[in-house]
């Protein structure tokens, strides 16, 4: 039997999610974050579940020989930080960022306070980097 992620697509418009963000400089953020990873993945953003801004789609393979869907890269603007969920791409991402700003490493994850934190040239290279790392994992939009 297969595994079904708990967070999956929606049809609720993420420039309207953005635009609801009443921390002008989170809203601003979030509003240059879409634009990156857009670019980054050619693909529209999407939103999954209720908080992530998500771009493109990915296979997941399970241990359990099963695979399931995700985004292929996206962020959600949380209180204190963002998440920048890169999954696969993660190392290579990071590997880009390194010494290019201040960012924690999670599973499967980077955080962010905010993105005058990081180098935005080191970050558009970490997104194309996530992106390209996963090309095998890609499912069309």
């Amino acid at each position: 039997m297969g595994y079904e992620a708990k967070t999956q697509p929606t049809t609720e418009d993420a420039h309207a999610f953005i635009g609801r963000i009443e921390n002008e400089s989170k809203r601003e953020d979030s509003a240059t974050l879409l634009r990156l990873m857009q670019t980054a993945s050619g693909s529209a953003p999407v939103m999954w579940g209720e908080a992530i801004v998500g771009f493109g789609r990915a296979r997941i393979d399970y241990a359990d020989g099963s695979q399931g869907e995700s985004l292929l890269i996206g962020f959600a603007p949380r209180q204190r930080e963002f998440a920048l969920y890169l999954d696969c791409g993660l190392e290579d991402a990071a590997a880009a960022l390194r010494g290019k700003g201040k960012f924690k490493e999670g599973k499967g994850c980077l955080y962010l306070k905010r993105l005058a934190d990081v180098q935005l040239p080191a970050l558009e290279k970490a997104l194309d980097a996530a992106v390209r790392s996963q090309a095998e994992r890609r499912l069309p939009d």
